[in-house]
């Protein structure tokens, strides 16, 4: 599906601010992950699994160990491939997602407070 400019967008249409922000950080890849531009090698592995994978959107929504339990929550799988992933960014139901990502980079930043990683 090709974006067109001149489509009214849908997201427009939801006035749940909060939704559309966390939409948004996903979306945009706004979200502080490990696997960013300026680490380099180990530091960007994910801060919450042993997995030794990068911590990139992907993995984050997708792969990661830690956060299956969110996953069975709000997309009913306890894996997601980068399709699915996608597809999930493309949705215009932003509820799933947006729940998905407040809870769990809730609990990716109360680990990380109290492991200090």
């Amino acid at each position: 599906e090709i974006f067109d400019p001149r489509e009214d967008v849908k997201y427009l249409s939801n006035n749940k601010m909060c939704l559309i922000r966390w939409c948004f950080k996903l979306r945009g890849g706004l979200l502080f992950l490990n696997n960013v531009p300026w680490r380099q090698g180990v530091e960007r592995r994910c801060a919450m699994c042993n997995s030794g994978e990068e911590e990139d959107l992907f993995h984050f929504m997708g792969v990661c160990s830690i956060l299956v339990e969110w996953r069975m929550k709000w997309f009913s799988q306890s894996r997601l491939s980068r399709q699915e992933c996608l597809d999930l960014l493309k949705t215009p139901n932003m509820e799933k997602l947006a729940g998905y990502a407040r809870e769990a980079c809730k609990y990716r930043w109360a680990l990380i407070q109290e492991f200090n990683y």
